[in-house]
């Protein structure tokens, strides 16, 4: 397996409970794809997630032989129909890719569940 990707919805759908594979044109284009790769691939992943009009990308790469969680993270913003990349996430204003390395990292040595308490009680002192 190269890439594994997770489609989130945010604004655009009415009940995203129930969607458990996207099925183009049925359902709405999620508002943020994150996509975890593992090794390099031909495709050109950025054009064809603009061409679905996926307005925020994140890519989380790492290699095969690195710890899974000493990889890096890309946060990409769709902008005239081609992605730029940013400092910070759309979907989740103020949140960077140190931050969602750091909230990986605590779920490493915290464990799952105290790392969640922690993500939510930021994410509520962002509002």
């Amino acid at each position: 397996m190269d890439a594994i990707a997770a489609h989130i919805y945010i604004e655009r759908s009415p009940n995203p409970n129930e969607i458990v594979t996207i099925q183009l044109p049925q359902q709405p284009i999620p508002d943020l794809l994150v996509e975890v790769s593992m090794t390099k691939s031909a495709l050109n992943k950025l054009a064809i997630c603009a061409s679905l009009d996926i307005p925020e990308l994140w890519q989380y790469i790492t290699t095969g032989e690195d710890d899974v969680l000493k990889g890096a993270i890309r946060i990409y913003r769709l902008h005239n129909q081609a992605y730029v990349k940013s400092t910070h996430s759309y979907a989740f204003p103020g949140l960077t890719p140190n931050q969602i390395l750091q909230f990986l990292q605590h779920s490493n040595t915290l464990g799952l569940q105290q790392a969640i308490a922690l993500l939510r009680d930021w994410c509520s002192q962002q509002r």
